[in-house]
C-alpha cells in the first residue's frame, strides 16, 4: 500500500508513467466540520487511499504476456516457504487492480478510516482509479536528456525521502523499467497484517478542502536517458533525491551487442 510511481520506455514501447502515488479520501463523503487544531486530528483522519496496485495492473497490461497473476507468482512462493499470510496476495493475484474493493481490503479500510472513527474514507475511494498512465514528459538534467514522470515538476516537488527504495530492469527486447516507492508508515489493517499508509490531509475548519481523489505528492527519482538519437539508453534512479539529476545508479544497454551493463 506505498505509494508507486512505475516507468516504461524503449524499444516498441513508448515512454509512459503509471501513477500509483496515494490519493486523498473522501469521495462521496460530505464535507465534515473539520477539526480546529492539529492536536485532535486522529490517525483516522490521515489515513490515504493507496493506488499502487491498479497501477501496476494497468503497467502489466502494456506487456504482453505480463500480469499480475504472473508477477505476483514469485511472492505468493517466498510468502508460502517464510509461513507468511498469504491471503491478500492471492486476493490481488485474482482481481489485480480492483483487490481494494474487496471485502478483504474494503472492511478494513473503512472499519479503521471510515466516519464513525473520525476518517473520511469511503467504499467509493477503493474504486480504481481513471487515467493512471500518461506519457513520460522530458527535461534537460544535469546527467543528459531524460524521461520522467510528469508530476515530478518543480512547482509540486516533493520532498526526498529516505524512505525510497527503486527497482532498475531492461528486459532482452530492449525494454526499459523502473519503480519507486516509498514503505508505507502507518497503523495495522484489521485481519491483513498490512499497514495503512498516510498521507491524507485532514479537513480544518476554515480551511480549503484537499480535493477527494487528487494525488499526494511523493518523491519518484527514476528516469530514462535519452541518446544524441533520442532512443532511450539506459535506465536511472537517484533514491536519496526527489527526483533524478545525478543518478546514483544506471543501468545501460548497447543497442548493437544488446549487452546489459550496471554503470554505476
Amino acid at each position: 500500500f506505498s505509494p508507486v510511481t512505475i516507468i516504461l520506455g524503449g524499444v516498441g514501447t513508448g515512454g509512459r508513467a503509471f501513477d500509483g502515488r496515494l490519493r486523498q479520501p473522501g469521495l462521496g463523503v460530505k464535507r465534515p466540520r473539520g477539526f480546529i487544531n492539529e492536536a485532535e486530528v486522529p490517525v483516522a483522519a490521515r489515513i490515504a487511499i493507496p493506488c499502487g496496485l491498479a497501477a501496476a495492473a494497468v503497467a502489466c497490461a502494456y506487456q504482453a504476456g505480463t500480469s499480475m497473476s504472473t508477477v505476483l507468482r514469485p511472492a505468493l512462493q517466498i510468502a508460502k516457504k517464510e509461513g507468511a499470510r498469504i491471503d491478500a496476495l492471492e486476493r490481488v493475484k485474482q482481481l489485480g487492480g480492483n483487490a481494494l474493493r474487496d471485502p478483504l481490503f474494503a472492511r478494513a479500510f473503512t472499519l479503521l478510516a471510515g466516519p464513525t472513527e473520525g476518517g473520511v474514507v469511503s467504499i467509493e475511494d477503493l474504486v480504481p482509479q481513471q487515467g493512471l498512465d500518461v506519457p513520460l514528459s522530458v527535461r534537460d538534467a544535469e546527467c543528459g536528456r531524460v524521461q520522467e514522470p510528469p508530476w515530478v515538476t518543480d512547482e509540486a516537488l516533493a520532498a526526498p525521502s529516505e524512505n525510497t527504495r527503486v527497482v532498475l530492469a531492461i528486459d532482452v527486447h530492449g525494454g526499459f523499467a523502473a519503480l519507486s516507492f516509498q514503505r508505507a508508515e502507518g497503523p495495522m489493517l484489521e485481519g491483513l497484517d498490512l499497514r495503512a499508509p498516510l498521507g491524507a490531509q485532514p479537513v480544518m475548519r476554515g480551511v480549503p478542502r484537499v480535493k477527494p481523489g487528487s494525488a499526494l505528492s511523493a518523491p519518484a527519482p527514476i528516469g530514462l536517458l535519452l541518446g544524441e538519437n533520442g532512443a532511450v539508453t539506459s535506465v536511472v534512479a537517484q533514491p536519496a533525491a526527489a527526483r533524478v539529476d545525478v543518478p546514483s545508479l544506471m543501468l545501460t544497454r548497447d543497442a548493437g551487442t544488446r549487452r546489459v551493463d550496471r554503470v554505476k
